[in-house]
Parts: structure tokens; sequence; C-alpha cells
């Protein structure tokens, strides 16, 4: 077998020193951008906004029960963070939103902006709404990737602040995000990329090439898969290797209250997510933060072919993978590695574990002791295996 590791330590090394001073560091985050252009663009300063794409019509209620009402709890935004919702929930319209003008329940798609004082504001509604979210009855196909794109595209048009951050809320399993019950739909890893492309470049902003931050606030989507459809569009990715409870939004409340500048960096928003779901006797589940880099994407690609290669050569049963696991969805990447026994690929895996992984948070005490996370997994299909027990 060639080693795929020997490009490792070069390309790691160049990526860290961009990425993780700009993680760990409150001063000033300039663009990188090789052209020159960003001599002409706004300097990265405190201002954030933030997008959540909800996907609450999952058949069942428990995104309307639990992400949804945090609507109604929303705390004051400091001055320089917006804040956008997209919400459907044509399944489940369990709980009532309070709004700037009053309740809303009934209606499918709903698109808000927080206000200064934490209350949402209707910004249109059945019948009457935007181009984009026109849909049947008002429902919206949030599986869609032109659905995903287009709430982008209006977040970054309709806010200026020189950091943007997206939020994904719905189930996930790995390979796919967001299920639409009425739509029978979902974003898989392809329909991500398409949809990021389309937003900016659409947008056609050279001083906004990439979104700052992605989260996932869904079950099991710190994966290759993820990290590798991501890397072109997005800096930084906070995910969970395992299933996952929904974040409340109170984490917005006292960003940039511990700097006299107010200025919020990606770690304090990563602590911040932290506090709010993982930590204390209340904590539930995982956090990892990933720096993402197309280069260290492509390897990462790779190795996980080349695992699911070794994997299938050596004919290590399905069912032992399954105890590396502690979603039944998707399988620990260091741990498979383990199983092999290959010496060189799992120094591969390990070297590509320190680098890529920026930071890997304790698990919550209900977790702690229970499984063993290394900070990114993969699926059957980023090792390029047939079907398995699992899926």
């Amino acid at each position: 077998m060639q080693p795929l590791g020997n490009k490792f330590i070069t390309i790691f090394i160049c990526a860290l020193l961009c990425g993780c001073a700009e993680l760990g560091s409150n001063s000033q985050e300039s663009l990188n951008d090789p052209s020159g252009l960003a001599t002409s663009c706004p300097q990265k300063d405190r201002s954030w906004t933030f997008l959540f794409y909800i996907v609450a019509d999952d058949g069942g209620s428990s995104f309307d029960a639990s992400t949804t009402r945090y609507l109604n709890t929303m705390p004051p935004l400091p001055n320089n963070v917006e804040a956008l919702v997209l919400v459907d929930r044509c399944s489940a319209p369990l709980w009532p939103i309070s709004t700037t003008t009053g309740p809303v329940l009934d209606s499918c798609a709903q698109l808000y902006q927080i206000q200064r004082d934490g209350s949402p504001q209707l910004l249109d509604t059945a019948p009457y709404k935007l181009s984009w979210l026109q849909g049947f009855e008002g429902d919206l196909n949030m599986g869609s990737y032109e659905t995903l794109s287009q709430f982008v595209l209006f977040g970054l048009k309709h806010t200026s602040t020189t950091n943007y951050g997206l939020m994904i809320a719905g189930h996930g399993d790995g390979d796919q995000v967001g299920f639409d019950s009425t739509n029978d739909s979902s974003l898989n890893h392809a329909e991500l990329e398409f949809a990021f492309e389309k937003a900016l470049t659409t947008l056609a902003n050279p001083c906004l090439p990439k979104l700052d931050l992605v989260i996932m606030a869904a079950c099991a989507m710190a994966t290759t898969g993820m990290y590798t459809a991501l890397a072109p569009y997005a800096r930084w990715l906070i995910a969970s290797q395992e299933n996952i409870y929904g974040y409340n939004l109170s984490w917005m409340e006292n960003l940039g209250s511990k700097e006299p500048s107010g200025y919020i960096s990606k770690a304090e928003v990563a602590q911040a997510l932290k506090n709010g779901r993982v930590e204390g006797e209340n904590g539930l589940g995982q956090q990892v933060t990933m720096m993402l880099s197309e280069e260290v994407a492509q390897e990462l690609a790779a190795l996980a072919r080349e695992t699911g290669a070794v994997l299938m050569e050596t004919d290590v049963p399905r069912s032992a993978l399954e105890d590396a696991s502690f979603n039944p969805k998707t399988y620990d990447f260091r741990l498979i590695a383990e199983k092999i026994q290959d010496d060189v690929l799992l120094s591969q895996v390990d070297d590509l574990m320190e680098q890529t992984i920026y930071e890997q948070t304790e698990l919550s005490e209900g977790m702690n002791g229970s499984i063993e996370a290394h900070g990114i997994s993969v699926t059957t299909s980023d090792l390029g295996l047939p079907g398995s027990l699992v899926f």
C-alpha cells in the first residue's frame, strides 16, 4: 500500500499557520486573498450574522417542541450581531411563536429577523411571501439545495456584517441532514455543495469568498464526507460525531462581552455553544470544532477510501466495525483504523486527526466514560463500502 501521509506535514503546517491563529486569537481577522483584492475589502471585525435554518417539518414534534420554542425566549442580541431564522414545520406546528405582531402557529414556512430586544419579527408569511419562499400552500422543501441556497443568499444580502455563520438544525445521519417529511427529502453532501456554491457565486462578492462558520445542530455530522463537502465554501465547522439534542438560542446573548472592543472570535462562538449544550449537569453529547482546508479535504477523502479498500481486502466483519461507533449510523475513523491493524495507515489517521480537529470538547457527563470519541467519523459512503448492517 502506498502511504498517503507523506504530504500531510507541509499542508498541515500551512493550514495551521493560517487557521489556528484565527480561531484562538481576539485580534482582527483579515481575509486570505492571494489576488490582492483584500486591500479594498473591509477588514474582518467584530460583526456577525447568524443564519438559522430550522427543519422542524420532521414528521414528529422534536424540533417544533425544542428548537422552535426557543424563539420565544431569545435573549437581547449584542449590537454587533444580526440573526435571521427560517423555520418550516407543516407536519407539527405545536408551539406558537410570539412575534412583534402576535403569535404565529399555522403557517408552514416562516422567516424571521431577530430584533435587538430578542423578539422575532416576521418578515413574511403565506400567501404573501418573498418570491424564493413561494411553495405549495406555504410549505417549503427544506431538503432542497435551492431552498438552502436562497436562504443563505438572502442572509448575505439582507445584512451587512463581515462574519457569517450558518446553523442547520434537523435530523442527520452523517450522509444527509435536514429531513423534511412533507417533501420526503433531505440534503446530502452534493446538495450542500450545490447550495453554497450557488449562493456564493450568485453573490459574486470577492470580499466574501466563503462562509466563516457552519454549525450542524444535527446528529452525527462530524464526518469526513461533511468536511470534504464544506471545505471549499466555509472556513470552520462545528458538529458532533454522535446524537445531539439541539441548541437553545441563548448562547448568543453575551458574545463579545469579554472584550472591550466587543470582538467576537470563532473560539468564543464555539465556547458559547459548548457552554450551552455540552457542559454542566444538563449537558448533552459532544462538540467538535474543525478548521476546514480544501487541501486537507482531498487527503482526508483519499485516506477514507484507502481505509475502505483495506477493509474490503481483509474482509473485516461489518459487525466488528459497529462496536467502534457510538452513533449507529457512523463509525469513529480512528477506531476503524485500529481494527485494520495497519501501523502506517493508523499513523496517517493520527496525523490527520491531530491537525484537522482544532478542538474536541469533553464529553458531557451522560456520555463520558461510555464512549470513546476522536473527533471525526466515517460512513459507508465515505469508505466506499457497499450497504451495511447499519444502514
